[in-house]
């Protein structure tokens, strides 16, 4: 889902940081010239892992998955639910 964010031509002139940081952001910001849209901006193309990256809300993960340690085997004789219900347990 985007975001859009409408600005008149008058609060743009006075502040256009708001609209340059609703861009980086992810937003789309149209330009309304007495209430009707005539321009917009855009954020330029990249992942929403680049967006969020740039604009400081992610962190990067500190290793590749595939330099982690293969997963346990999993023990056949006991039902999932009932392992789940015991880590649970043993969690409180």
């Amino acid at each position: 889902m985007t975001i859009m964010m409408r600005v008149g031509i008058r609060e743009l002139r006075q502040n256009p940081a708001a609209a340059i940081e609703a861009a980086r952001n992810g937003q789309i910001v149209v330009i309304t010239d007495r209430g009707t849209g005539v321009a917009q901006i855009t954020p330029l193309p990249g992942t929403w892992r680049d967006r969020m990256a740039a604009a400081g809300r992610l962190i990067p993960r500190a290793k590749s998955p595939s330099s982690l340690p293969p997963p346990l085997p999993a023990d056949q004789t006991e039902p999932f639910g009932a392992v789940l219900t015991r880590m649970r347990e043993q969690e409180r």
